[in-house]
Formats: structure tokens, sequence, C-alpha cells
């Protein structure tokens, strides 16, 4: 028994009897106080397929867990395989498994017990490889072994500027690819040299 039970015994208690091990969380009804949120990085960056983990933390621990509430572009979260959500009387947190692009956006966790409510805003943004450069490729001769390739920018860059092109080399037969240029992000197109006659390439 603990008697006369104030904040600083809130907490987790383990109880050890022989072989028998038990643990208990214990909270203080009406021991509310003030919730107010610590800074937070409000951009998040994620990797396509990787789990992203969005965490609050309050700045003083409450008596008691809040009510806390997420929501996606102002619809309401609930607690499924692919969303899991932590409380604590200290900090929330939200981890999102395996995210796509489907789950870029703004979130908004919402904590609020008896005394007052506050909110803390997210812009989740989810990087992946850019899709492949469009086609068709132009090809233009200037001689037999002297040729400028060009190509259409990908429609999707995976969430992050591209840099540079690389453009690699294989003659039809062979299995290995040798590198022949790189451009800006901003040239779709490479003059190669030094190509055999009456031989034929892939390029990439």
């Amino acid at each position: 028994m603990i008697k006369s039970l104030t904040v600083e015994d809130v907490g987790e208690y383990t109880c050890i009897a022989e072989n028998v091990r038990t643990t208990t969380e214990l909270e203080i009804k009406g021991g509310d106080v003030q919730i107010e949120l610590e800074d937070h990085d409000k951009d998040q960056v994620g990797i396509k397929g990787q789990d992203v983990t969005l965490t609050v933390t309050f700045k003083a621990e409450a008596g008691s867990k809040p009510k806390v509430i997420w929501t996606f572009n102002g619809k309401e979260i609930t607690a499924s395989e692919k969303v899991v959500m932590s409380v604590s009387r200290k900090t929330t947190s939200m981890t999102l498994k395996a995210v796509e692009a489907a789950d870029c956006g703004g979130y908004e966790v919402k904590v609020s017990n008896s005394v007052n409510e506050a909110c803390a805003a997210f812009n989740l943004t989810i990087k992946d490889k850019p899709s492949p450069p469009r086609g068709p490729a132009g090809v233009e001769w200037n001689d037999d072994n002297h040729m400028i390739l060009r190509w259409n920018a990908p429609e999707s860059d995976g969430g992050s500027a591209i840099t540079e092109y690389i453009v690699e080399r294989r003659e039809v037969g062979k299995k290995s690819w040798k590198q022949v240029g790189t451009t800006a992000s901003s040239t779709t197109s490479l003059e190669i040299r030094g190509l055999k006659k009456n031989c034929s390439y892939n390029f990439r």
C-alpha cells in the first residue's frame, strides 16, 4: 500500500515472487497537469519501404496518460497492422509501417486531458528511386563512330532532385556495361564517340 500518493509515485512497479514476475503501471486520477509540447521537427522524410515514427514529447510528465488523436489530411487515423500508436505520460508516437507515396501529406496529433489540449503538426515526404528516363530515345549520327543520344526526363524524381544522368553502353551479345559519360540534371543528351563500325550497342 502506498500512502499519501503523489505524482512522484506514478510509474511502473514490478513484483517478483520466486519464479513469478508481474508488472503494473500506477496512475493518479485527477492528477492532470496542463499539457505543453516540446518543439519538434515538423518536416519529416521517409524512405519508401521503411518505417517512419512521428513522436511528440510532453514538457511535464502527467499523472495519467492523456487522450491522443492522430489525423492524416484531416481524417482520424485508427491503429492497424500498418499503423502502430503509443502513448505514455511523457510521450506519444505513431509508427507507419513500410511507407509509400500514398503516406505523403499532413499529419496532426491532438493531446488532451481534463485541463487543456495541445496539437502538433507534421509534414511527411517519401523518397524513392526516380522513375526511368522517358523514351523513346533519339539518336543523331554525325559519322560512323560518333553519335548524340537524347532522352526525356523521368516522370518522377523519387522525392529528391536529380543531380546527374549516367550513360552506359554494351555491345550486343556481351554481358558487361561500360560508362560512356555523365550529364547534369538539366541536360538530357550526350555526345558519344569511339563506337566501332559494324557493331550494335545497347544504351542505358
